[in-house]
């Protein structure tokens, strides 16, 4: 194979690889908003329930973007794991399902605080795993205990978004105003 057919076909491998990634985080972005719907059920351990289904199917199907065998246990133990690695971060989350049973405010809040739990996590395993995968990795090598960190990271960065976000909203509306 000469230098000129060995970029090409180099060139054509970066392509892939960057059409898997783009696919990858489109995904992502598809399960946010479910993740966070499923935070807002006002039944206290449905809404975990929900949010479990909807990032245990996000990972099944990154994991079909990049050709990685899934295996629906493996996956809900990692992200367990993970999840774990937010505490007392992931405390929140659990107190907010819990406040959802004092009636009126309690409903309200726990709905607010686990829709934003929801997103925030969703996205950071979302990422996690698109960096697993596109470095070869499969569930059976993935070690949660050597990703939690870059997990704490993208979930951190998940709520700051999330502020920025609703201040840059607030900002516009009392313009609007």
């Amino acid at each position: 194979m000469s230098t000129e057919e060995a970029q090409m076909s180099e060139d054509t491998t970066d392509i892939e690889n960057l059409e898997e990634h783009i696919q990858a985080s489109k995904i992502i972005t598809k399960y946010l908003p479910w993740s966070a719907g499923a935070g807002l059920v006002p039944l206290p351990g449905l809404d975990l329930a929900g949010i479990t289904a909807v990032q245990i199917k996000m990972v099944a199907d990154i994991a079909q973007t990049y050709g990685v065998p899934f295996k629906q246990e493996a996956a809900k133990t990692i992200i367990g794991s993970l999840l774990a690695a937010v505490i007392p971060s992931g405390m929140a989350h659990t107190a907010s399902s819990l406040v959802k049973v004092v009636p009126g405010i309690g409903t309200v809040l726990g709905m607010v605080t686990g829709a934003a739990f929801a997103a925030a996590s969703t996205f950071a395993l979302g990422r996690v795993f698109i960096q697993h995968f596109e470095s070869g990795g499969n569930l059976i090598t993935f070690d949660p205990v050597a990703a939690r960190e870059y997990f704490k990271a993208e979930f951190e960065n998940a709520v700051v978004n999330q502020k920025a976000g609703a201040k840059t909203k607030s900002a516009e509306q009392t313009k609007a105003s």
